[in-house]
């Protein structure tokens, strides 16, 4: 199971110098997929004035279940940058079959952070239930920086 990993904003952002916007692209970096991350709202305007990107969320254009991260470097500008992968719900999906849902837990694989990951809808319940793991996204509780992934085992399932 690979879990998506989540910092909260530093102090320095939070008390007002610049803040974080959400910037996505459709087929970037995977084909068929929504790339979606974080920038300095300072310079927010570059990857959507030269790379295509438009400032939101993958969700705000219908790609809403979670497919892991991937980290780019930016040509020229030399710096990395991790992207939060999204897809669309398949048409199975969309047509009344199980879903995935998002699941957070804070402090939970690295203390101090947050971890996410997508699980099947009809077993959700059991990391909720026996891991004390939370319906959502660790965005909605305030940890917003992406920092890697992280892939674990879980007990007795073996995945």
């Amino acid at each position: 199971f690979t879990i998506d990993l989540f910092k909260q904003q530093s102090e320095s952002v939070a008390s007002g110098a610049a803040a974080d916007v959400a910037i996505y692209k459709v087929g970037y970096p995977v084909a068929g997929e929504c790339g979606q991350g974080s920038v300095d709202s300072a310079v927010a305007k570059y990857p959507e004035q030269f790379a295509g990107f438009k400032e939101g969320s993958c969700k705000d254009v219908g790609y809403t279940v979670a497919d892991g991260q991937k980290t780019i470097t930016i040509p020229v500008w030399g710096k990395t940058f991790t992207i939060d992968l999204f897809k669309q719900q398949s048409e199975s999906v969309a047509s009344g079959a199980a879903a995935d849902v998002a699941i957070y837990k804070v402090g939970y694989p690295v203390a101090g952070e947050c971890g996410q990951g997508s699980v099947d809808s009809a077993v959700a319940k059991y990391p909720e239930q026996f891991a004390g793991f939370k319906e959502g996204s660790c965005k909605d509780v305030g940890y917003t920086v992406a920092d890697g992934q992280k892939t674990i085992t879980i007990p007795v399932w073996g995945k």
